[in-house]
């Protein structure tokens, strides 16, 4: 009697034991294998677009959130992403970022200018890019991507400039430096003779802020390094000798059309230079003397590499 009531019971507990694992097997078909894909308390969030072809420099993609439950589209969250760099040498910084755009059907669309690539050509790694996705605020639910960033091949992406009295504070008690000004390049289209160059400029203010830089936007607002943006040209030339005016859209994107002195499918070079307050930002922060008064690109138009 005592044996069959053991082997009732074994055969109970089996039976609960096998509903269990596939109510499990069942949880494990929601919460896919996929590092596109995190689910929050309430969201399923996707990073949508290819993330093994993530470069340094400027990386668009697009980000889905959907309902955890009902698998609807959801609209008009307040969405942010805070992309920060764990380096190898334990500092940690974040990187230039637009302002995300709501596409209206549970899409945002996210543009980040990556400062550099997860490890260099001969694979000395460098870090870990950590895109946290925020929902409802910086206490919203969070939303985290690794993306695995590739040096970028061929063409320019990114060319930097520095202040020369323009300072921000230094890292951990070190004096202060001369603010990092960043150029990447968006787009070059046209034809020889006739192109258009568009591209993005963004300032350090420290290590975990690099806001875009615009017409009467303030850089370090109520520190000792405030810095307001006005005055402000930029200007892009083919030869460093004729300059080209550029055109801001008031969110740090810039850009020249009719630029001569490009051929199509012939590598050359696109000269930017910066001038805030009657100062010139040059690459090495000392006084503009021909070469270090602006940034440098080389550009490939007509080809793969131009865009």
């Amino acid at each position: 009697m005592v044996f069959k009531s053991s082997k009732k019971f074994i055969q109970l507990f089996l039976s609960v034991f096998v509903l269990l694992s596939l109510q499990a097997c069942n949880e494990d078909d929601i919460i896919p294998d996929d590092p596109s894909v995190v689910l929050t308390d309430t969201y399923r969030v996707e990073y949508t677009s290819d993330m093994s072809m993530i470069k340094d420099g400027k990386s668009t993609f697009t980000i889905q959130i959907t309902d955890r439950v009902t698998n609807a589209a959801v609209p008009a969250l307040d969405v942010s992403v805070m992309p920060m760099m764990s380096m190898v040498s334990g500092m940690m910084h974040s990187t230039p970022i637009e302002a995300i755009i709501d596409n209206g059907d549970g899409t945002y669309e996210v543009t980040v200018y990556y400062l550099m690539a997860s490890s260099m050509m001969d694979g000395t790694v460098m870090g870990e890019w950590d895109l946290k996705v925020m929902i409802g605020g910086m206490m919203g639910e969070e939303a985290h991507f690794y993306p695995d960033v590739m040096m970028a091949m061929g063409d320019t992406v990114m060319a930097k400039l520095r202040g020369q009295t323009d300072m921000i504070a230094g890292m951990m008690g070190m004096p202060d430096e001369k603010r990092y000004y960043f150029i990447f390049k968006n787009t070059l289209t046209g034809m020889t003779d006739n192109h258009s160059f568009s591209f993005f400029l963004a300032a350090r203010e420290d290590m975990m802020s690099h806001p875009a830089v615009y017409l009467n936007t303030t850089l370090n607002p109520g520190t000792a390094y405030s810095y307001w943006v006005s005055p402000i040209v930029v200007e892009v030339s083919t030869d460093g000798t004729t300059w080209v005016a550029a055109t801001g859209s008031g969110d740090g994107n810039w850009s020249v059309t009719g630029l001569a002195g490009l051929t199509d499918d012939v590598q050359g070079e696109i000269f930017v230079r910066l001038n805030i307050q009657g100062e010139d930002k040059t690459t090495d922060g000392l006084a503009s003397a021909g070469a270090n008064g602006y940034g440098t690109f080389t550009v490939t138009p007509g080809s793969s590499m131009a865009m």
